[in-house]
């Protein structure tokens, strides 16, 4: 509905009610009669009360007479009422009596509290207080009595954040929100038993709820309850242009701005609460304005709030939804508004391990620096930032700052993964970010593009490191070359047994030896390969001694050829050994060097010593031996740093 709208139905309403004639204020009580388009009718003639034993104590205070009732001293006063503190004598106790003020009193203020002792008289609920008499007083004016109330009405603790009461409830709930919120809790409990009674409050507002001493909550003024007639009951025509406007106009919903009753039912008293809860968040009436006329237009309008930033969300949605002008846009029920404030105080432990949380997210600051990402200290904070928002959730799955911060906080750890290098950890946080971010996608397949050619390059060091590995089945290797050594050694053993001991073999003897190492080591290639020739480090070790006995081979048929005997040949042979030691330390193993060494130095000496000729040569190829087994039965090597670390 628009303002224009609104305003020529509220002028409607005028033509039937005389608005100006009311005389209240925005926060007074309308009552039946006040503004309606027909006289208030008592709901029982006061004249038909049984009387009640009334007496004022004498102002010198002492006690006269043998009232059962007497009126001590006045605990409030009303539009058209007051309350007095009275001490009943039967039971010896105090007790609070309601009656009309003045002599004469108006016939719809004594048809309210007719109607309110009526009500409560017939709702016994702890929020509700108890009526233990309805009577005629003296002058014949209806009395109400009822059980003494000692507290603070909302009203009074909104308007004094001093009040006596609130270190009290302080004590109690918490803190003051949660105080608030559990009063409003019981009001709703007893604004439920009223509807399941078919009574609607009609005039919910703080001023009309009691605080106790004791931590009770009492919902006050029932004196325009509303009855509402059941399903399919025609007792009681539902005349659309009966118009009877009840209620406070600062908190009135827009059917109760109306005035029809047909329209009224317990969501109008669902619209109340929503409108003391946001009295209470805002400290001030949801409606007002200079006239009645805008203060109800304004009910009937009933636009939608904007809170304060420190106003929790989860309360100002519900006054929010509360007011809606619809009524079937508002909870179903007084049951359903008490069960939101229950899940609101509930969800304060998560709201607490969800702002703790955000506090160390604040701690780390908007950006964090490539130093900082790789830093254990920020490591440790986003995984208790973490902790907090998903315990936070388990208690409160809606939580909307833990869903937030929680989002925040994957966005953070993906950032630190990719910083450090680790696009597994970095997806898998990624994975839980709930809208797709193109920016770290980008920055994550980057990673591991990146990832991906320092594996294959790492892979390349480790299958080098293999290849070059000269451990790798040393034993067999070492048992290939120890027998390489025993051949020649068995084979001049035999010669020398046979020939007297003669100094130096023919070249046949030679030969016969060179043929028998060639044929050992390529059939020990052949038949154990893939020990032997596992790695490039054994193919160039087989290699090896596979060219030396080619070698031998070749110098000692040139040597039979020429007909030179062995001291012509050796020399040559040792010198090229030598050379063959040399080229194998470049690719075998640096310790050739040694035996290449060795061999150049006897191959000097045996052509200037022709004696040192045969232990040269042989000391040679032992060494070489020597310095091969050494070399395969060593230590492993370590696996050399990644080339992309370099």
């Amino acid at each position: 509905m628009d303002a224009a709208s609104a305003e020529r139905e509220l002028e409607e309403v005028a033509t039937l009610v005389d608005l100006d004639r009311a005389g209240l204020g925005y926060r007074d009580t309308i009552r039946r009669g006040a503004l309606t388009s027909e006289p208030a009718a008592a709901t029982r003639p006061p004249s038909l009360l049984p009387p009640l034993d009334v007496a004022k104590r004498s102002p010198s205070g002492v006690h006269e007479g043998s009232a059962e009732l007497e009126l001590l001293s006045v605990l409030g006063i009303g539009g058209m009422g007051e309350v007095w503190l009275a001490h009943q004598r039967a039971l010896d106790r105090q007790v609070a009596v309601k009656t009309l003020r003045g002599e004469a009193f108006a016939p719809e203020a004594a048809d309210a509290l007719l109607v309110e002792a009526l009500a409560t008289g017939a709702l016994e609920h702890p929020s509700i207080v108890p009526v233990h008499a309805l009577g005629a007083g003296p002058g014949g004016a209806p009395l109400l009595v009822m059980k003494r109330v000692d507290g603070a009405t909302v009203h009074a603790l909104i308007q004094d954040s001093d009040h006596p009461a609130w270190p009290a409830l302080e004590r109690r709930h918490g803190d003051r929100l949660r105080a608030y919120v559990e009063i409003l809790m019981r009001v709703a409990d007893a604004l439920q038993f009223a509807h399941t009674h078919g009574l609607v409050h009609r005039d919910v507002k703080p001023e009309n709820i009691m605080v106790g001493r004791f931590g009770e909550t009492y919902l006050l003024d029932w004196g325009v309850a509303f009855r509402r007639l059941p399903e399919g009951d025609t007792s009681r025509p539902a005349d659309a242009r009966k118009v009877a406007i009840v209620g406070t106009p600062a908190f009135m919903s827009p059917e109760l701005a109306r005035g029809c009753e047909a329209q009224i039912d317990a969501r109008s008293d669902v619209y109340l609460l929503g409108a003391t809860l946001h009295t209470i968040l805002t400290g001030t009436a949801p409606h007002r304005g200079e006239t009645l006329f805008a203060v109800l237009l304004s009910a009937l309008l009933s636009e939608p709030h904007t809170y304060e930033e420190d106003v929790p969300d989860e309360l100002a949605s519900l006054a929010g939804r509360c007011m809606s002008v619809e009524p079937s846009e508002r909870p179903e029920s007084a049951l359903a508004v008490r069960d939101a404030l229950a899940g609101f105080v509930r969800h304060q432990s998560s709201l607490h391990l969800a702002r703790e949380a955000d506090e160390r997210l604040l701690e780390l600051g908007a950006e964090l620096d490539e130093q900082a990402l790789r830093s254990h200290a920020t490591t440790l904070t986003l995984a208790e930032a973490r902790f907090g928002f998903i315990h936070a959730l388990k208690e409160w799955p809606e939580n909307p700052l833990a869903l937030s911060g929680l989002q925040r906080t994957y966005r953070a750890l993906v950032e630190t993964e990719l910083a450090r290098g680790n696009p597994d950890s970095a997806a898998a946080h990624l994975s839980l970010l709930e809208e797709p971010d193109p920016l770290l996608s980008a920055r994550l397949e980057s990673l591991r593009a990146s990832a991906e050619e320092r594996e294959l390059l790492a892979d390349q060091a480790r299958q080098e490191n293999i290849e070059a590995d000269p451990t790798l089945h040393g034993k067999s290797r070492a048992g290939l070359v120890a027998a390489v050594a025993i051949i020649p050694a068995v084979g001049l053993a035999l010669f020398l047994s046979e020939s007297g001991h003669r100094p130096v073999p023919p070249v046949w003897v030679s030969t016969v030896i060179d043929t028998a190492v060639f044929a050992f080591v390529g059939g020990s290639a052949l038949v154990f390969r893939k020990a032997l020739l596992a790695n490039r480090w054994g193919r160039q070790a087989v290699g090896l001694f596979l060219i030396a006995s080619v070698v031998a081979l070749a110098t000692g048929a040139v040597t039979l050829l020429r007909g030179d005997d062995l001291y012509v040949d050796v020399p040559y042979r040792t010198l090229v050994f030598s050379a063959l030691f040399a080229g194998s330390a470049l690719y075998v193993s640096p310790r050739l060097w040694i035996a290449a060494g060795w061999g150049l130095f006897a191959a000097v000496l045996s052509a200037f010593w022709p004696p040192f000729t045969l232990p040269g040569f042989v000391s040679t190829l032992l060494l070489a031996i020597a310095l091969m087994v050494a070399v395969s039965v060593g230590r492993r090597q370590t696996a050399k740093r990644d080339p992309s670390q370099r």
